[in-house]
C-alpha cells in the first residue's frame, strides 16, 4: 500500500529518493528519516538538519535539473500558502508545514495543470486493503470540500461495505463530510444496488436517512438483480478526480486507485450517466400538503425523538384544545388534521427516544414537532399533558387488551420515521419548513423495517411497560 502522511514523504515518493540517499547526503541514521516521513518525530521547523535537507533537494547541478523544475513549479502552485519568496525559505515551510500534507489534494492543484510535462508525475496513486479504501476516500472528501466551485459527485458501490462497516469513526466522519459537502450546495448522485444481505443494507441505509432530506442529494437505485464476477464501486468529482474501487478475494486484497487524467475521469462520468440513465429515482421529496394525495394503509411501524399529537387518546386531545392555548384558527387546523389522522389504521408499534423522553419530562413545557409543522410555528404545550399522553400509551381498552405497542429506546433516532405496510416509508427531521421524503422501493423498505424491529427487539422489556414512568 502506498501512505505518503506528510509533504516530506510525498515529495519523496513523486522524485523517486529514497531514504538511505538522504541519509547518506545529511550523514544521519535512515530510521530518522522514516520518522520523518511518517510523522513519528515530525520535521519541525527548528531543526539543526533542516538547512541540509533542503541544501539537497535543491542541489543545482546537471543531474538534478528536472528535480528542481519540479519543486519550483509544486511551490509556485502553493504560493498563496507561502508568502517567502525565497525559494529556500519557501521548501523549508512547506516541508514543516501541517497544510497539503493530503497527497490526493495536491495532486488534484497540481497535476491538474501539469499533466505529462514531467516523466516523474504520475497520473494515479494505488491503496490496498480496507485502510486504503479509508484513506483514499478520506483524500477524495477532502478535494470536495476544499473546492468552492459547485460540484457534482458520482458514487456507486457494488463491493462489500466492510471497509465502512468495521470502523465506526470513519463512517460517522463520512456522513459527516457529505452532509457537509451538500451543505455548500454541491450535487451528489448515489446509485444503489438492492442485491445486498439485508443486515449490511439495512444498517448502511438506516444510517444514510438524513442525508436523503437535503434537495441537493440525487439518490438512485438500479432495478434488476446484477451479480458481477467482479464488483467495482465508482467515486467521482466531476473534471477534477475519481476513484476506482475493485473487490479482493479478502479485505487486504481491496484495490483503490485515485485518478486524475481527463480521458478516465470523462469516461467514468459516461459510466455513471448510463446507470443513472438505467436506473430508478429512490425517493421523492413532498409538502405536508401533498401527503394527503399519498395512498394511505396501514402504519406498521413508526420512530421518532418524541410522540405525534395523533396519538393522544381524543379525550386529552379534547381537553388540551379548549385549554386556551391555540387561537381559533389554529383549533380548527388541528381538530381536522386529528379527525383525519383517526380515520386511518393506528401504527402497530411505536419505538421513541428514552433520552428525548427523559430530558423532557424535567421542563415545564414540551412542543410537538408535527403540531410546530402544520401551524408552521412553535407552540410550548404545558408538561401535565405530555405526562398523560406518556401513560396512555400503556393503557388497555375495554377488553383488557393494548391495540399497539410502544417501546422507548436507549440508541439515536436521527429522523422521524413512518413504515406504512411495509410498502413504503417516509422520513422527516424536526425542522417546520422540512419536507418529507418518500421512499417506495421495496427491498430498501423491508431494510428499513428490519432494522427498526431489531431495535425494538433491543430494547429492554421494562421500557415497553408502564412500569418505568414511575422512575421518571
Amino acid at each position: 500500500m502506498s501512505i505518503h502522511i506528510t509533504n516530506l514523504s510525498f515529495l519523496m515518493n513523486e522524485l523517486d529518493i529514497s531514504g538511505v540517499e538522504i541519509a547518506q547526503a545529511l550523514n544521519i541514521d535512515p530510521t530518522l528519516v522514516s520518522k520523518w516521513k511518517n510523522n513519528t518525530r515530525p520535521l519541525k521547523p527548528d531543526s539543526t538538519l533542516l538547512e541540509g535537507l533542503v541544501t539537497y533537494l535543491l542541489k543545482d547541478d546537471e543531474n538534478n535539473q528536472q528535480r528542481l523544475s519540479y519543486i519550483k513549479e509544486l511551490l509556485t502552485n502553493f504560493s498563496a500558502k507561502y508568502n517567502n519568496n525565497d525559494l529556500k525559505e519557501k521548501l523549508k515551510h512547506w516541508l514543516t508545514s501541517k497544510h497539503c500534507a493530503n497527497q490526493a489534494y495536491i495532486m488534484q492543484k497540481f497535476y491538474s495543470t501539469r499533466l505529462n510535462k514531467y516523466a516523474i508525475q504520475k497520473q494515479s496513486l494505488i491503496f490496498m486493503g480496507n485502510t486504503g479504501r479509508r484513506e483514499a476516500l478520506n483524500d477524495f472528501l477532502n478535494v470536495a470540500l476544499e473546492d468552492t466551485n459547485k460540484l457534482n459527485i458520482y458514487i456507486t458501490i457494488q463491493e462489500d461495505l466492510s471497509w465502512m462497516i468495521d470502523d465506526e469513526i470513519f463512517l460517522n466522519d463520512w456522513l459527516k463530510k457529505l452532509e457537509m459537502i451538500l451543505t455548500k450546495g454541491n450535487k451528489i448522485y448515489v446509485l444503489y444496488w438492492i442485491n445486498r444481505p439485508m443486515q449490511e443494507l439495512s444498517y448502511i441505509f438506516s444510517k444514510y436517512l438524513p442525508l436523503y432530506l437535503h434537495q441537493n442529494i440525487k439518490p438512485y437505485y438500479f432495478p434488476k438483480y446484477s451479480m458481477p464476477v467482479q464488483r467495482n464501486s465508482i467515486f467521482l468529482i466531476e473534471n477534477k478526480m475519481g476513484l476506482l474501487g475493485i473487490q479482493g478475494a479478502t479485505p487486504a486484497d481491496r484495490y483503490s486507485e485515485l485518478y486524475f487524467d481527463e480521458k478516465t475521469l470523462s469516461h467514468y462520468k459516461w459510466v455513471m450517466e448510463n446507470l443513472i440513465c438505467n436506473s430508478k429515482k429512490m425517493c421523492t421529496h413532498v409538502k405536508q400538503l401533498e401527503l394527503n394525495n399519498i395512498d394511505k394503509k396501514s402504519l406498521s411501524l413508526v420512530v421518532k425523538n418524541k410522540p405525534s399529537f395523533y396519538s393522544m387518546p381524543e379525550k386529552l386531545f379534547n381537553s388540551l384544545i379548549n385549554d386556551n392555548i391555540f387561537s381559533e384558527e389554529e383549533s380548527n387546523i388541528l381538530n381536522n388534521a386529528y379527525k383525519e389522522s383517526q380515520r386511518y389504521n393506528k401504527p402497530k408499534r411505536h419505538i421513541y427516544s428514552l433520552k428525548e423522553l427523559n430530558e423532557q419530562i424535567q421542563k415545564p413545557f414540551f412542543y410537538y414537532d408535527d403540531i410546530n409543522k402544520l401551524l408552521e410555528r412553535e407552540k410550548l404545550i404545558p408538561i401535565s399533558y405530555f405526562k398523560k399522553h406518556i401513560n396512555s400509551f400503556f393503557e388497555t381498552n375495554s377488553d383488557g387488551n393494548k391495540i399497539e405497542e410502544y417501546g422507548f429506546t436507549n440508541e439515536d433516532i436521527p429522523v422521524n420515521v413512518n413504515v406504512v405496510d411495509e410498502n413504503y416509508f417516509l422520513i422527516w427531521n424536526y425542522d417546520i419548513n422540512s419536507k418529507y421524503c418518500l421512499f417506495n422501493e421495496l427491498n430498501l423498505t423491508t431494510a428499513i423495517y428490519f432494522h427498526y424491529e431489531k431495535m425494538w427487539n433491543n430494547i429492554p422489556r421494562i421500557y415497553k411497560e408502564s412500569g418505568f414512568l414511575t422512575t421518571l
